[in-house]
């Protein structure tokens, strides 16, 4: 992490600021130390799950933290094989997404940190970016239907 914030550091020292922020690889006090030790005006952010909101407080040197949002692996990430599938998915995304808005907004006004979504929340329909690429690939019909959303007006409004 220190080579990192180094290397983070002096590429902007040459070049302007090209790299804004580090995310930690884990939240830890000790490494964040280390990077604002190496690198004290470089933005850092700290890795969190929802769980870890309010422990915020107890990271003073962090600008920002990095959310993992992980209600997609739920059953509503399963491939979908119909149209009204499909929009199911994306209203449980919605939903979801308007549920846990409020942790963020308190970490965001209470503890005057930035809290961005980074990983875990993806509204991709299904997995068709790996149709023929990877095994792990299954075709449950739900490549076949992108014309259906390109002009939909219910897509658009969501």
């Amino acid at each position: 992490v220190e080579n990192a914030a180094r290397f983070a550091q002096d590429y902007n020292d040459d070049h302007g600021t090209i790299i804004t922020a580090l995310v930690l690889p884990k939240l830890d006090a000790a490494l964040l130390e280390a990077v604002n030790n190496k690198a004290p005006h470089l933005n850092v952010w700290v890795p969190i799950k929802r769980g870890d909101l309010t422990k915020l407080e107890h990271f003073p040197l962090a600008t920002g933290a990095a959310l993992n949002f992980p209600h997609t692996v739920t059953v509503a990430d399963v491939a979908s094989s119909n149209s009204q599938d499909d929009r199911m998915k994306m209203y449980y995304h919605e939903t979801m997404a308007c549920i846990s808005r409020a942790p963020l907004e308190y970490s965001s006004c209470f503890q005057d940190m930035s809290v961005s979504v980074t990983t875990g929340f993806d509204l991709a329909v299904d997995n068709c970016h790996l149709q023929g690429i990877s095994d792990t690939f299954h075709d449950y019909g739900q490549c076949d239907r992108f014309d259906e959303t390109v002009d939909s007006n219910w897509w658009k409004d969501h």
